[in-house]
């Protein structure tokens, strides 16, 4: 034996693609169909600060008396709430959310009020909630939200 400590070489079979190298696409779709479905799982559609408002319940409209009325009451003018963090101030008056509810028994018909409600930066989204809760139990007529985030 000439060489017993000679290795044998092997040599393997050549294919037709001499240089060229391949590279598969579909590991990586897959990994990127993954992580789409990831990120469609783990996302929200709808932004968070999003609240559903339920009407408050109205009641029935009364039957038209056929006599005529005299006179009519005025419609009242609307109330302007300023919404801050746990408080909300109308002019002068700063009355705290978890006194609200008493507030808003205490307006003289809260069935025909309506509410212009402007939230300050301060004010959370739970702030708007507490507050739009009290005021459709109450069966407030009438609020319009309007936001100051912007300024």
């Amino acid at each position: 034996m000439a060489g017993a400590g000679a290795a044998k070489q092997i040599s393997l079979p050549k294919s037709g693609r001499q240089g060229k190298l391949s590279f598969a696409l579909t590991p990586l779709a897959d990994a990127m169909f993954q992580l789409l479905i990831f990120f469609m799982l783990s996302s929200s559609l709808a932004p968070y600060s999003l609240i559903t408002l339920a009407p408050g319940q109205t009641q029935a409209a009364p039957a038209p008396d056929p006599a005529p009325q005299a006179e009519q009451a005025p419609p009242t003018a609307p109330v302007i709430w300023n919404l801050g963090r746990d408080q909300i101030r109308s002019g002068r008056d700063v009355v705290a959310l978890d006194r609200l509810n008493a507030h808003v028994a205490a307006m003289p018909d809260p069935a025909s009020a309506s509410i212009i409600l402007f939230t300050e930066r301060s004010a959370r989204v739970q702030d708007i909630a507490t507050t739009l809760n009290v005021l459709t139990l109450n069966r407030v007529g009438s609020v319009q939200l309007v936001s100051t985030a912007g300024r």
